[in-house]
């Protein structure tokens, strides 16, 4: 569009491409020009906003097609009405928050007078004297600006961002990507940069590789797609946290944890991510300690240990924090995949739910998980850790005792470690339980399986509070083993895959039988301890 303009003018001429904001309303520019059938003979832009219920339409105006966007996104304002909303360079934003032309001329506005006397603008000249050195500034935030470009004069201003460390260009106008590179090139000392709220659909690659040292990158909601946001990253090499919430993208960590190996702190606060497998590569991040997922859509955790690793690496294995609240996680299982994570000290997913809808209970998390310091932001104190074991071996006990949960490991993460630490209250658990027991037989065979002369095994009516130390005599005295202490006992339980069953070893040589849930017509196996 060719238009007459002075030199400043042409700086602030509206562009396809461009982002303006109308009535606190953002959205692209994608049409400048003639509308047909129009009684007008202005200049008409066509803005897709990005909220998806302030336009009229979907670029269509009387029947003619002149851009594409969703339904009731698109509008047509008249350029002239858009050329008075005040947009800013870089440069225009910075002189105007950072400097002043009229120091003295703003000193004297700013004082009072009180009958003859006049009352000075106290500390005026101390914050006139830092604004006059804007070399020496280490924080510049400019959010909310209106900023849409870097600015033409901008290299005769860089004195401005020599000492700059942070730099804050929150929510402003910015739509090509190498405007924010001409910007941070001026700035060798700049360690963060935060770009949230900014929408970008251009990102050269072409452009030349910044050799910058910023190590904290936030990008909230500033992408549509993946390979936008892909295509910046490259930019930061030496990221060491990143923020990406709200970007819905099709998200391909295996490339992005590629292109920002040194990743310490990683926020996804809701991205729309569905599945566990796709967040799998990050956990291949060496130096990974911070993990923010609130408000996806994940309904699942699956964690690889060193026995499922090809590598022999444990996934997440210096993972330290995790939020992941606000998915859809439910069940005790999600904390048992958690308990996989060696490192981890604090944990938020405050609306976990078991598949009844009720609540977890804090005492789950912090019997499950022994390396937990902080739940929820909250720190663990010793009384509290001791009162949540206490309350989690009470759990274990009253799901176990009528043997239809297996008692192990995998199903109670910690188990050994409590029974051990707590062995006094574990035997008063079952001791309680057995005192209330009815007298009840159940018909059992032993089967040894290392004396093969005794094949056909012994079948005898036992009572079922008869403890498995008392069965391991048995068994020896009968088969003539030797070594009671290297027996190991177990039967075939029914597995929850259909048709198919699983070895349930004895192992607690106090229970009784009915804590296994043994029951007539039970075949118990007879074999060594070592081969296990």
């Amino acid at each position: 569009m060719e238009r007459e303009s002075n030199s400043s003018d042409k700086e602030r001429v509206i562009q396809v491409g461009h982002r303006i904001e109308v009535l606190n309303e953002r959205g692209f520019v994608r049409f400048i020009g003639s509308l047909e059938t129009c009684e007008t003979s202005a200049l008409w832009v066509g803005i897709e906003w990005d909220n998806p219920t302030r336009g009229k339409h979907d670029g269509t105006y009387n029947g003619k097609k002149y851009f594409h966007c969703i339904r009731n996104k698109g509008s047509f304002i008249k350029l002239e009405q858009l050329e008075k909303i005040p947009r800013r360079s870089f440069v225009e934003a910075l002189m105007d928050k950072y400097c002043f032309d009229n120091l003295e001329q703003i000193s004297h506005a700013s004082n009072k007078f009180f009958g003859n006397k006049e009352a000075q603008f106290v500390g005026f000249d101390k914050a006139a004297d830092q604004f006059k050195r804007l070399s020496s500034l280490k924080h510049i935030a400019l959010p909310n600006y209106c900023i849409y470009q870097a600015g033409n004069d901008l290299g005769t201003k860089s004195d401005a961002l020599a000492s700059v460390e942070v730099l804050d260009l929150s929510s402003n106008l910015f739509s090509e990507f190498s405007e924010i590179l001409t910007i941070i090139n001026f700035a060798p000392s700049l360690r963060e940069l935060i770009l949230s709220n900014n929408r970008f659909e251009r990102i050269e690659t072409t452009c030349t590789a910044t050799n910058n040292q910023i190590h904290l990158l936030v990008m909230n909601d500033c992408f549509y797609d993946f390979e936008s946001l892909l295509n910046s990253l490259v930019y930061f090499p030496n990221v060491e946290e990143l923020h990406l919430s709200h970007n819905y993208c099709n998200y391909d960590f295996f490339r992005l944890s590629h292109i920002c190996p040194y990743l310490k702190t990683v926020v996804l606060d809701t991205c729309g991510i569905e599945s566990w497998e796709q967040l799998s590569p990050l956990g291949t991040l060496p130096l990974l300690k911070k993990l923010s997922l609130a408000g996806n859509n994940l309904s699942d955790i699956h964690l690889k240990t060193e026995d499922d690793s090809k590598n022999d690496t444990r996934a997440f294995e210096h993972l330290e924090y995790i939020n992941l609240s606000g998915n859809k996680l439910k069940g005790l299982t999600v904390i048992n995949e958690l308990a996989k994570l060696p490192s981890l000290k604090s944990l938020r997913i405050d609306d976990l739910s078991m598949n009844s809808d009720e609540i977890v209970p804090r005492f789950q998390f912090i019997g499950r998980l022994g390396q937990l310091l902080y739940l929820n932001g909250s720190l663990i104190t010793e009384n509290e850790r001791r009162d949540a074991e206490l309350a989690y071996i009470k759990f274990i006990c009253d799901q176990t005792k009528s043997g239809s949960v297996e008692f192990s490991e995998n199903v109670f993460p910690r188990l050994e470690a409590l029974k051990n630490h707590y062995a006094d209250y574990f035997s008063e658990q079952w001791a309680e339980w057995k005192s209330r027991l009815p007298t009840k037989q159940v018909v059992i065979t032993l089967s040894s399986e290392m004396n093969k002369d005794e094949s056909e095994g012994w079948t005898r009516k036992l009572p079922c509070s008869i403890p498995v130390r008392k069965l391991k005599q048995i068994a020896a005295k009968q088969f003539k083993l030797k070594q009671v202490d290297q027996l190991a006992l177990y039967f075939h339980r029914k597995s929850s895959e259909e048709d198919s069953t699983i070895k349930f070893y004895l192992e607690d040589e106090s229970c009784p039988l009915s804590y296994y849930g043994i029951e007539s017509g039970t075949t118990i196996f007879v074999g060594e301890r070592t081969a296990i």
